[in-house]
């Protein structure tokens, strides 16, 4: 089948290709009808209009020519000859003319007779008028003898001939106006058929439009859900009408199991097993955040878990509705995370992975009610990076970055399961040691150091360096806060950096004697 932009190109080429053939065709009719219409035109406007001229003015001069003679023998005024005259040759130039052309249908025999019937007239008008220059009453009885049958002969021919000039004007216009009719009919049949071409087209365009969409809407949103499947927060989706639609791995290992797209929205809570937090209680329907969304409410609860087997897991949602650009609803949308998740984040530095300060007092206040009630000793111990400014600003702070990082590690394997490491600050790390005395929280320190010690690391242009750390160990006081603990191994860090640095000092709790290690 081919991408949608395969298919589209090909749909495209077969309309081009369509609407080409269409544009052709109706060019060619076109062409055609507009060259018989001229050609009828031509016709009827030039030579069969120029032939019906030219037989009526025939007609005309041959009149005018027989009343001239006839004038000229009743009165002898001299001047009705020359307008015979006027009159003959105006007759031979319309002949001349209606024979240059094409003739007319059954006019040929007719002017060829009414060439040969003007030759016999001019002799017969020559006798009678040189017969009356002598003898009038006889020119007069040879011009009623002779001329006379003459010239109504020709009256007759040149009517014969206006009539068939007229006739075949009258059936040029009539084939003109059956051609333009037929041009009109063909224009008509021409642009139905552009209509149904166009619509087709129209509908094949918009079945292919609408195909391309739903296609390009699956492949975004089968992007977005391979997106959503990366995201480290629980996602559950469902249609406009709250049916279970996409829910991406994160939620399935949440939830024990995917949309489950038969469920009816009364039943989400029971399929999803989702409580009311501390209760046995199903959370109710209609306050689940993802029921709500569609609505167009943003929703947000704490107050629910979902139960797999003997683990209860807390979660904290957040849903809102997801409107495509004219604002009709597309989906709910619901993000959750495990409460017990997110607190652990809370407590973590993000660089080094070590609890941050707030977990570190927290730990110290627990790990201090412990070491009293069980009567046991809690060592701190304070580590300070030597010389770290120099190495931010001799190779960068992603380098800086890398060097706390892997201290952090290291430091972390180099401790006990039951020591919690934390990052106090800056380039200052902190250790509890619970249960340990000040001689042993000092060795475990040094081992930590001499770890270091062994890291290498490569800085600006490949040039490899190494780091160490000084470290102030104490013993907490069974009513110190950690401020104050901190406070008394911040003394014995700065110590051991005046003393040359790379070095572990160690002290009792306070109001007790100082040694060193």
């Amino acid at each position: 089948m081919g991408t949608p932009e395969s298919r589209l190109r090909r749909w495209l080429t077969a309309i081009a290709v369509s609407v080409g053939l269409v544009v052709i065709v109706a060019a060619a009719l076109a062409f055609v009808l507009v060259r018989e219409i001229q050609a009828v035109n031509r016709s009827v406007g030039y030579e069969l209009a120029e032939n019906l001229i030219d037989a009526n003015a025939l007609s005309v001069a041959v009149f005018a020519r027989m009343a001239g003679a006839r004038g000229y023998l009743l009165s002898g005024d001299e001047s009705l000859l020359e307008d015979r005259n006027v009159a003959r040759g105006e007759a031979a130039r319309r002949l001349a003319a209606l024979r240059g052309r094409r003739p007319a249908p059954d006019t040929a025999d007719l002017l060829d007779q009414l060439e040969a019937t003007f030759a016999r007239l001019d002799v017969a008008s020559e006798r009678s008028r040189d017969l009356f220059a002598t003898d009038p009453a006889a020119g007069v009885a040879v011009w009623d003898k002779e001329t006379r049958p003459i010239q109504a002969q020709v009256a007759i021919l040149t009517g014969q001939l206006t009539a068939a000039a007229r006739a075949s004007y009258i059936a040029a216009r009539a084939a003109a106006t059956a051609a333009s009719a037929r041009a009109a009919a063909l224009l008509r049949y021409l642009l139905l058929v552009v209509v149904i071409v166009a619509a087709i087209l129209f509908y094949a365009f918009a079945r292919l439009s609408r195909a391309l969409l739903a296609s390009q809407r699956a492949e975004q949103e089968q992007a977005t859900f391979r997106l959503l499947e990366q995201v480290p927060v629980g996602i559950f989706v469902t249609t406009p009408d709250g049916a279970p639609y996409y829910v991406n791995r994160h939620a399935q290992a949440l939830l024990g199991r995917g949309a489950e797209r038969s469920v009816r929205l009364s039943d989400l809570s029971r399929t999803y097993q989702v409580f009311q937090a501390g209760t046995d209680e199903p959370y109710p329907t209609e306050r689940t955040p993802i029921v709500r969304a569609p609505a167009g409410e943003r929703a947000e609860v704490t107050d629910l878990e979902i139960r797999r087997g003997d683990d209860v897991i807390p979660l904290h949602v957040v849903a809102a509705p997801v409107h495509g650009q004219d604002g009709e609803l597309l989906y709910a949308v619901a993000g959750f995370q495990d409460v017990r998740e997110l607190q652990r984040v809370a407590m973590r530095d993000t660089l080094t992975g070590l609890a941050n300060r707030g977990a570190a007092q927290q730990a110290y206040a627990r790990e201090r009610a412990a070491a009293a009630r069980l009567g046991q000793p809690l060592a701190v111990a304070v580590l300070d990076l030597d010389q770290f400014k120099a190495v931010n600003d001799r190779h960068g702070h992603r380098a800086g970055d890398d060097v706390l990082r892997r201290v952090a590690e290291t430091l972390v394997r180099a401790l006990r399961r039951t020591d919690l490491g934390g990052r106090w600050g800056g380039e200052e790390l902190l250790v509890l040691l619970p249960g340990t005395e000040l001689a042993g929280a000092a060795r475990a320190i040094e081992k930590a150091a001499e770890a270091v010690r062994e890291l290498t690391f490569t800085g600006q242009r490949g040039a490899s360096f190494g780091v160490t750390f000084s470290a102030g160990v104490v013993l907490a006081g069974a009513t110190e806060s950690l401020d104050e603990v901190v406070a008394r191994a911040d003394t014995l860090l700065y110590a051991a950096k005046r003393a040359g640095r790379d070095r572990v000092l160690s002290a009792l709790p306070a109001g007790g004697g100082d040694a060193g290690a």
